[in-house]
Order: C-alpha cells, then structure tokens, then sequence
C-alpha cells in the first residue's frame, strides 16, 4: 500500500537549527496525517493477523479431520480383522466341541457294544450263559443316547455362547468406533465455531480498516486546504510586500531628496554638537581619572560618561559658560565643574604633597650587591638588555620620537622593562621592603609625575659623550587607589596620550561656505599620539640636584604606579660607534695595548629619581 504522505513531507537539512515556537496548521494537519497512517498500518496489521489466524485454523481442521478419518479407517480394518479372527476361532472351537462329542459317542458306543456280548454263554439243549447281556446292552444304550443329547444340548448352548461373546467383542468395538466418530465431530465442531468466530470478526476489521483509510484522505484534504489558504495567505502577503515596497520606495526617494536638499544650517548643526560632544567626553575622562571614584559612587565620572552618550541637545549656556539644570551637554559640563570645585577641597588637589625619591635599578629593582661578585652579575645584567636594534620594539616604534630615521640602519641600544608599585610593605620596584629601599606613601589615593632624571653611576670617568640621553616611557597602565580611605580597591588606566586638536574660531564667512563642516576648525588630527622624546641623563654623584631633574610634559600627571615602564639607553647617544659606546658603557674602556680588552670599570648604577605630587583623598 502507498504511503499516504508521499509527496507530502520533505526531509529538514541538516544546516537548519534551532527550533520552532508553535507549529503551524500544516504541521498539525501532517502529524495528525502520519497518526492516522499508523492507525491505518495498525489495522492492516490486526486485518493480516486475523486472515493468518484463519488459516492456521483452516489448516487444524483440514489436519484434524484428515487425523480422524484415518483413525476411524484404522478402527475399521481393526474391527474386521478382529471379526473374522472371532469368527474363525469360534468356528475351529465349535467344531472342535463337536468332534469331542462325536467322539465321546463312538467311545461310548464301543463299551455299549462290549456290554452287548454275553460274557459267558452256554451252547446246547441246555441254554444257559449271559442270558441278561442284552438287557444289560439295551439299557446302556438308552443312557449313552440320552446323555448324547444332553451333551449335545450343552455344547449347542455353549456354541451359541460363544457366538454372543464374539458379538458383544463386535459389538465393543462398533461402539468404540461411533465414540471416536462423535469425538472427531465434536472437535471438528470446536474448530468450525472457532473459525466462525474469526470469519464473524472479519467485516468489522475490513470496515475499521476502510474507515482508517477514509480518515487519511480526510485529512489529506484537510492538508490541501490549509496548503490553499496558506498560498492565498502567501499571495496577500506578497502583494503586501509589493505595496509596501512601492511605498518605501517612494519614502526613501523622499527621505533622500530630504537630506540632500534639507537645511545646511541642521546639518552645520549636527556636526557641531558631536564634535562639541567628543570634547565633553574628553573632559569627563579627565575628571574620572583625576577623582579615580569607584563605579558605586554617584559623583563618579562613569555615570557622566554613560549621560553624555544619551544627551541629544547642547543645553543651556550663558555667556560661554555651561549652565546646570536644563538637560544636555552644558548642563553635564557644569555638574562637572560644581563636583570638582567640591572635591577639590576634599581629596586635597588644592594642598598636594610634594616628595622628591630617588631608586637604584641594581640594588633596589635587580637586587645585586656592591661588591665584585656582584659587579659582574651586574655587567650580566647589562648585556642581557642590550638589543640589536631599538625598531623592533613596537613600543619605540610606536611612542618614541625617532632621533633617526629607520634608514639609517639599525640602532643599538640597552632596554630595560620593569613595573613600579606603591604598596605598604613593598619597595618601588614590588619586592619586599628593605634597607635602603625606597619607597611612597600608600596611605595617598594617587601620586603623580611633576618631573623625573636619570643618573648613571661612575659614568664621569668613562670616555663617552658628556650628555648621555634616554627614553623613559610608562608603556602599561596607571594604578590609582579609590580616594575612599576604608576601600583599598584600585582602577587601571591604559593612558593613550593624544594631541587634542584645538578648534580655530569660526567666522560669519565660515558659516557660508555651503562645503563647511565644523571638522575644519579643527588644527590636527584626533588621532595622533603625542611621543615621548629623549631626556637627558647625568653621572650620578650622590646627589640629585634640581636642575638635573626634567619636567618633561609627557610624563606630568601620569602616576609612578605602572604596570610597565621602558627605559631605553640608545647608543648612538654615547658615540658615533654605537656598538663601541655601550661596550665601554657596560666593560669600561678599553686597556691601552691590550687588544680590546676593557677594564671591566663601566658604569656601576642606574638610578631613577621622581618629583612628586600626592593627594590623600577622602
């Protein structure tokens, strides 16, 4: 039989994922489909069961009748053997009772005889002898006849016995016989009312199987209808598409000619207020790594961030100064400005502590000591930061200025990657705090850059430039405490110095000019990172003196906690021979005659010295 869903369903692919959020009526209509087609199978199933069951039944009777007509064949061959046995034996046993008692009789007849003869006799005018002999014979004779037919009556009745014994055997046996025919009729009979039963239960089974089938076109109907009403359902909605496509159209061509030929001044004006809006954020930016407030506090800059995102409208200014209360970018600037005017007071940025620290790479970052063990794990050190050339750092390559182009060749240099902390227990440079370390006071919120210098210990007597330079740069993020003394919480800054482009001011002609957008007041790129240039580094004589300090601009602001700092010694800037300068840097300078072998009497220390400004917050 066909399956009544062929043509129906199709098999989903295998890219098709998820699942659905209610089925459809077409869905519905084919599961109730798929039912009915095993409702159906069922039925032809039960209908198979039924016809094998019938003939498995057909075939008992067929075997169970064939068995009895055998037995009854059989019970008849034995009933007239043993019918003709009995009659044989009987007749064989009649006459052997006959000649028995013919026998009898003649036996019995030669002593009546003898009994007949006299026993003596007397010859003669005398007449004598047996005279009784006769007498004697005739009254034998009479007895002999007489028991004869006695005998002969007895043995007619034994005869005849016998023939009725052998008719009741028959008799036994044709009863025997009828009892086996009516058992086999009997059994016969079950068999045909179970095959009754079954033929009985046929039509039902047919008619269920026919409804079934009816069923599945009923509802492939069904299915046809859906299918229809979906089409039509399809249709209106591809004329709906249609219109609305129309009409979009027609909108966008509206909407197009709307903005080409809208007014220039909304335009100039948009523009204006994202530009406006980008330096708003800048200065919110500013004030949240100032204050460094935790995301929980109201005041902190995260949640003015998040507000100038949302503002769509300059608010209120009045002769050039933002005004608070009236909602957009103005009155976002001056809740800033009233904030910071509170926590200046507060966090101390109007009375900073000004602090002056000086740190050696080799005794505090490196840990080696003084002595001639460790000068050389010193000059180790030395060499292990020397690098071939500084443009395959990214960080030089990135944030330096360049004191020569890259076709210049290769520059050698010495490299050295450290973090810095501010820890209660710790030094400068993270490790356990100890004698002669340096360190900052943990208890300050933030500490800040005001300048920075770079000595080198025992450079004077070296044969090398008098004005060696150096790049110190804080490559990682700045670390800053929450100014909540109870909370030891800190926030990472990723500082990306950029040159803020300044806007020109803008002139009545400027504002006619149909191709002006407010880009053009801008001076430069906002994108350009601001480089860190060389600093110079002096011989360390055991004091650090002001005027050996730089204020370097980049440097200003940024706190000595960082995550990573670069200081780069370029040897270009300790000879011509780049090579030859860092030799002497770190061996010393070469012994007169000796090949080039160097007295071993480089520089003994590098050291770092910050002058700071800390605020104590809260």
């Amino acid at each position: 039989m066909d399956s009544p869903l062929t043509g129906f369903l199709f098999v989903k692919p295998p890219e098709w994922t998820g699942s659905r959020r209610a089925p459809g009526r077409l869905q519905q209509v084919l599961q109730e489909m798929l039912l009915a087609q095993i409702s159906l199978k069922q039925g032809i199933l039960e209908y198979d069961a039924m016809r094998h069951e019938l003939e498995a039944k057909v075939r008992t009777l067929r075997a169970t009748f064939n068995t009895a007509s055998s037995n009854i064949a059989i019970a008849n061959e034995q009933r007239k053997t043993l019918l003709g046995l009995t009659i044989a034996s009987q007749i064989m046993a009649n006459g052997a009772i006959v000649a028995r008692r013919v026998g009898e009789f003649f036996d019995f007849n030669f002593k009546t005889t003898s009994e007949c003869i006299p026993k003596n006799a007397i010859v003669g005018l005398a007449g004598g002898g047996d005279l009784f002999s006769a007498g004697r014979c005739t009254v034998q004779a009479a007895g002999s006849v007489g028991k004869l037919v006695s005998d002969t009556i007895g043995d007619g009745l034994e005869i005849a016995g016998n023939a009725i014994e052998a008719s009741k055997e028959d008799v036994t046996e044709l009863a025997s016989i009828r009892s086996m025919v009516n058992d086999s009729n009997l059994e016969l009979y079950n068999i045909a009312g179970e095959i009754d039963e079954i033929m009985r239960s046929e039509p039902s089974l047919r008619a269920e199987i026919f409804a079934r089938g009816e069923a599945i076109k009923q509802l492939q109907g069904e299915y046809q209808a859906t299918l229809a009403e979906g089409m039509r359902v399809f249709e209106r909605l591809v004329m709906f598409r249609r219109a609305t496509a129309a009409e979009t159209q027609n909108s966008r061509y509206r909407d197009m000619a709307f903005r080409i030929f809208r007014n220039d001044a909304l335009q100039k004006y948009q523009d204006a207020f994202e530009l406006a809006a980008r330096y708003v954020y800048l200065a919110a930016s500013a004030y949240d790594y100032e204050t460094n407030l935790m995301s929980g506090d109201s005041r902190s800059g995260q949640g003015f961030l998040n507000n100038i995102v949302k503002q769509r409208s300059l608010g209120q200014v009045l002769s050039g100064t933002p005004m608070a209360g009236t909602a957009g970018l103005a009155d976002t600037m001056a809740q800033l400005k009233l904030n910071f005017d509170v926590l200046k007071g507060q966090m101390g940025f109007n009375n900073p502590q000004l602090q002056t620290n000086g740190f050696s790479l080799r005794k505090e970052l490196f840990r080696i000591g003084s002595d001639a063990d460790g000068d050389e794990a010193w000059q180790r050190k030395l060499d292990a930061a020397r690098v071939a050339d500084l443009w395959q750092l990214p960080e030089y390559r990135r944030l330096t200025r360049p004191f020569a182009p890259e076709s210049a060749g290769p520059q050698p240099g010495l490299v050295f990657e450290f973090s810095t902390n501010v820890t209660s227990g710790l030094n400068f440079f993270g490790w356990d705090l100890g004698a002669n370390d340096s360190s900052y006071n943990a208890s300050r919120f933030a500490t800040r850059i005001r300048a920075a210098g770079v000595w080198f210990g025992n450079y004077v007597d070296l044969p090398l430039a008098d004005d060696p330079k150096v790049y110190l740069i804080p490559v990682g993020a700045d670390v800053l405490r929450s100014p909540d003394p109870l909370d030891f919480s800190v926030r990472e800054w990723q500082v990306i110095d950029q040159a803020i482009p300044v806007p020109l001011p803008i002139g009545t002609a400027d504002m006619e000019r149909y191709d002006w957008t407010p880009q053009d007041t801008l001076s430069e790129s906002r994108v350009n990172i601001r480089r860190y240039p060389m600093m110079d580094a002096f011989h360390y004589s055991g004091v650090v003196k002001d005027d050996e300090m730089t204020g370097d601009s980049r440097l200003v602001g940024r706190s000595v906690w960082n995550r990573k700092w670069l200081l780069i010694i370029p040897g270009n800037t300790l000879l011509a021979d780049s090579n030859k300068g860092l030799d002497t840097l770190i061996h010393g300078a070469e012994v007169p005659g000796g090949g080039g072998v160097r007295d071993g009497h480089g520089i003994d220390d590098i050291r770092l010295s910050f002058k700071t400004y800390s605020y104590s917050g809260n």
